[in-house]
């Protein structure tokens, strides 16, 4: 395989990529996950919220996200739209960003197979519709280096403010995107007018500096909100069963914590080979491959060094959660292609030859992906929908505390009225009349519904499920209603 890929072709990779996008979307659509209930539904309502000052999101100052969702949310209002929005846009995004720096080491079917063994990790294709910021961050970071890569070759000073505008608003959508600026500087320092550039960027950047700082005055009463939220990050300080479990460690459990964390996936042997296969990669073929490798490994290590590497007492992270490692898998998954196909032009094969056997081998293991994993299967983000249309109008609805985050949502996109009751709040009785949905105890449909239901039950608590009358019952037995004598 070439070093160089030949030039772009906009007959040719136009096409390809609107292909690709469409056929990601698709399958992110039909095989979409329910609503998180965490963070991508804080930013969803503090969308729209967005001005009442009655609305604090989870993700506070990420206004990255918040920003863009607002005019959807007026259009939309709180339906499915709205908060499937962002996820979708990450989506299409990221796509066409990993071609478009697969192209840059590799002729158009080298960069269409590099996106097929990006989408089809199990890591990614759990992501697409879930609208964590992660997919985002790392989609607007890749079209940074774009950005930057071109300046440099055209030595185009315009670009750069471009660039910057793109880098804040990455940073606006999650803050460690910041680790990989150390190697978009040393790219500008190159230039022949690196002092210029390195203003264009900072033009770039300052309408988002702004903006942060007045919107957190605004919103939050407090300018510096972001400051404050950055240098006070601490798992010490956090409720969570999981977050207290990844304390109290030494430094060598924090620096073998990542692969050992992958490889307890079931599908992380993935991950490790594409990792593995990149950074080989990176140091055989050089060049713009390894420029790659670097944009991955920064994330990388700077992640495990603030994941209780630098201060094993008081991380202020968790490097054992898999989306975070979607901030280094593009650029890897591109080495990992590039070697496969250099290697097998090395046997004097087609370049193709070698960067399909790998899409093929990761596209086995979506696959099956797909077919075992409860969060993401065919139409199982329909679920609530179908729920709701079992119910009738003006019904009183109990549910636990995390699908009544959700169930109104499915209700507006259904045009249905329901009234919906979270049971797990003290004193909370329901009537004779009114209905129960126990959703997705059996699996983790939806994990943080199954999450809250579990530890409501686990103070010894229950409902008397054998005296109600029940009604009406999920075709996979994932969700059923009842309804209170």
């Amino acid at each position: 395989m070439q070093r160089c890929a030949e030039p772009w072709r906009t007959r040719v990779d136009i096409p390809v990529m609107v292909l690709l996008v469409t056929v990601t979307l698709a399958i992110a659509w039909l095989s979409r996950t329910v609503l998180v209930t965490s963070d991508p539904w804080h930013y969803a309502q503090a969308a729209l919220n967005f001005g009442t000052h009655q609305w604090i999101p989870s993700g506070l100052t990420r206004w990255g996200i918040i920003v863009p969702l607002i005019p959807v949310g007026a259009v939309f209002g709180p339906t499915l739209p709205t908060f499937y929005a962002f996820a979708f846009l990450a989506t299409t995004l990221v796509v066409a960003v990993v071609y478009g720096l697969a192209r840059w080491v590799g002729p158009p079917l080298i960069a269409a197979l590099t996106v097929v063994v990006f989408v089809a990790q199990p890591l990614t294709l759990l992501n697409l519709s879930r609208g964590y910021p992660d997919l985002m961050a790392v989609a607007l970071n890749g079209l940074t280096l774009i950005l930057v890569l071109l300046a440099r070759e055209r030595d185009r000073v315009w670009l750069l403010v471009s660039a910057g505008l793109v880098a804040g608003w990455a940073f606006e959508v999650r803050e460690t995107t910041v680790f990989t600026w150390p190697l978009f500087a040393w790219i500008i320092w190159r230039m022949s007018r690196r002092w210029s550039g390195y203003l264009a960027v900072v033009l770039g950047l300052l309408p988002w500096a702004l903006a942060d700082v007045l919107l957190s005055w605004w919103t939050l009463d407090d300018p510096w909100a972001k400051w404050h939220v950055l240098t006070g990050s601490d798992l010490n300080d956090s409720t969570s069963v999981l977050d207290g479990a990844y304390l109290g460690h030494q430094r060598w459990w924090y620096i073998s914590r990542l692969p050992i964390a992958m490889a307890q996936e079931p599908w992380g042997w993935t991950l490790l080979l594409i990792a593995g296969l990149g950074i080989v990669g990176g140091l055989v073929l050089r060049g713009r491959v390894g420029l790659y490798v670097v944009w991955a490994v920064l994330p990388a290590t700077l992640l495990v060094l603030q994941a209780g590497v630098l201060d094993p007492s008081s991380p202020s992270v968790r490097v054992d959660v898999p989306r975070y490692w979607l901030a280094f898998m593009p650029g890897l998954t591109i080495a990992a292609v590039a070697l496969c196909a250099a290697v097998a032009v090395r046997l004097r094969l087609p370049a193709y030859v070698g960067a399909g056997a790998l899409a093929l081998l990761v596209v086995i293991s979506g696959a099956r992906f797909v077919a075992t994993e409860p969060t993401f299967y065919p139409t199982s983000g329909d679920l609530p929908y179908r729920t709701v249309q079992a119910l009738p109008d003006d019904a009183t609805v109990w549910t636990d505390g995390r699908t009544y985050r959700i169930l109104p949502i499915y209700a507006n996109s259904a045009d249905r009225t329901v009234d919906v009751r979270d049971f797990t709040r003290r004193g909370a009785k329901p009537a004779a009349g009114d209905y129960v949905l126990i959703f997705s105890d059996t699996d983790e449909t939806c994990e943080f519904c199954k999450l809250d239901y579990d530890l409501w039950k686990q103070q010894g608590k229950a409902l008397p499920l054998v005296d109600y009358e029940l009604v009406w019952t999920a075709p996979d037995g994932k969700a059923r209603l009842y309804r209170v004598r």
